[in-house]
């Protein structure tokens, strides 16, 4: 079955995934930048078991902690980054009736884009049709949904991969999927997409892009639905009725805005070349969650040689293990070794 081995993809996609264990909240740092250091700045979202960005967050739900050295100096903010969005609609026959549904939820959708946000509409039906590359005109993107026919078989998978294709990927990338069905050819007897699950989602995993799969109606595949979201870090709507998409399309655009960024003076200022750590505990009632990342402090060193003379009764075969080394930095600490010691520095960068 797809979704089964869709959930075996999971174990080999080189995408980094919140340790949820028994933790009921998904808290994901997606980034952490160090070019300001000693200030960093880290950017990150809280989603409850449902995939719903917490709202409301306090500095009392917080908890952020460098190599387990609490900190309580930061400013925490909403991260206004400009967002690039494809959205993607099955415009298959059973859609038919629901197109004017489709273009009322995406009109509403288009209401909460802000300044610096551009998004694209992919239609699939026997194949897929890029009905407006990305742009920031509301007008034009609401346009373009009235392009929508509603008929033939539904090139699921297609779709997808156009849309992850399409989308430059990063933490702003999203795919916003509405579907009312499976990937099916006229006849009901095999897939309509040339590409396969598993190609569409490994594209959108690998270049961080998020799904959010809206699945309308009681003839969706619903386990591989949400293994898109799942395996993405997105998340997965049900919309019995094609009545609640415009709700369901306005939560996925607060969704897709949710990010939080915390600025903080590191606890330690020292230009080391050190691997760290940052956690990050959130906990709101009786739900918590925790994300760790690691990173490497800037370093700035002085290296002094102790050099070497010449002997003729020496050779030169033994002038590197004579040569000593001292690294030195800006606050004074030392570090001194052979020749061996400064190559074995430089390599162990980072690891």
């Amino acid at each position: 079955m797809v979704w089964f081995r869709l959930w075996l993809l999971c174990l080999f996609l080189p995408v980094v995934f919140p340790s949820l264990g028994k933790e009921e909240l998904s808290v994901e740092i997606s980034r952490l930048d160090v070019s300001t250091f000693p200030e960093l700045e880290l950017l990150f979202s809280v989603r409850d078991p449902l995939g719903r960005p917490l709202e409301n967050l306090q500095r009392e739900n917080l908890r952020l902690f460098e190599n387990q050295v609490r900190v309580e100096n930061y400013f925490m903010s909403i991260a206004q980054e400009p967002a690039e969005i494809a959205i993607v609609i099955d415009d298959s026959g059973s859609m038919h009736n629901f197109r004017r549904f489709a273009a009322r939820a995406v009109k509403s959708f288009v209401g909460l884009m802000q300044t610096g946000d551009r998004a694209s509409v992919i239609s699939f039906s026997d194949t897929v049709q890029v009905l407006q590359g990305l742009t920031p005109s509301g007008e034009d993107i609401v346009q373009s949904v009235r392009q929508l026919k509603g008929y033939g078989a539904t090139a699921l998978y297609d779709g997808i991969y156009k849309a992850s294709e399409i989308l430059s990927g990063g933490n702003k990338s999203a795919i916003v999927l509405l579907s009312d069905g499976m990937d099916q050819n006229r006849d009901n007897t095999d897939r309509q997409s040339g590409r396969s699950a598993i190609e569409a989602v490994t594209l959108a995993a690998n270049k961080r892009i998020r799904i959010f799969a809206i699945g309308l109606g009681r003839q969706i595949n619903r386990e591989e639905l949400k293994d898109f979201a799942r395996l993405t870090r997105g998340s997965f709507y049900f919309a019995p009725s094609a009545n609640q998409l415009s709700d369901i399309y306005s939560q996925v655009a607060r969704n897709i805005k949710s990010d939080v960024r915390i600025r903080y003076p590191s606890p330690n200022g020292r230009r080391d070349a050190l691997k760290r750590e940052v956690e990050l505990s959130v906990r709101s009632e009786n739900r918590v969650g925790t994300a760790k990342v690691d990173w490497l402090a800037p370093g700035r060193f002085v290296v002094e040689s102790s050099g070497y003379g010449y002997d003729v009764n020496a050779g030169t075969r033994n002038r590197d293990a004579t040569m000593k080394f001292v690294l030195q930095d800006e606050h004074g600490g030392q570090k001194t070794g052979s020749k061996e010691f400064l190559h074995s520095f430089i390599n162990q960068l980072g690891k």
